[in-house]
């Protein structure tokens, strides 16, 4: 009857993730993507943080140094890579996407782009920032020094 294919559904679901947790991965990708994640939100904290001191301290002279400039070339880098390659493996809606774990695979890949694409604007925003920030301060000791 009805509860009989419930139970068979179930036992097929239960020996899958069975036979997929024993069967030994060269590479867990998975691990990897949640490693990624976890080091990608604390930098949208870390992004944010910057932003509110370049916006609100003198901490926008060391991000418009050299050596900041550079640091922030390298991390929109490394954003700009990852939201490429996360671009790149969002997967396709087939036939089958009716399936509920294709769905949630479609839904966390799009969440990473987005992810990737926030940590790359806040990137760029803080870079701009304290460049406009350092160009204000020249200019108001230029006005200085011209009134003096």
């Amino acid at each position: 009857g009805l509860f009989s294919g419930r139970a068979q559904v179930g036992s097929d679901l239960l020996r899958n993730v069975l036979v997929e947790s024993v069967e030994p991965t060269a590479f867990d990708m998975s691990f990897l993507s949640q490693v990624f994640n976890r080091l990608d939100y604390a930098a949208i904290g870390v992004l944010i943080l910057g932003l509110a001191l370049s916006g609100f301290s003198r901490f926008y002279q060391q991000v418009n140094s050299k050596p900041g400039r550079l640091a922030s070339i390298c991390v929109l880098g490394y954003f700009y890579l990852r939201w490429q390659i996360d671009v790149l493996s969002i997967p396709m809606k087939t036939d089958d996407y009716a399936k509920c774990w294709e769905r949630v695979d479609f839904f966390r890949a799009t969440r990473d782009v987005y992810l990737e694409f926030s940590c790359l604007v806040l990137t760029v925003f803080n870079m701009v920032l304290a460049k406009l920030r350092g160009d204000i301060e020249c200019l108001q000791e230029q006005l200085k020094t011209k009134n003096a």
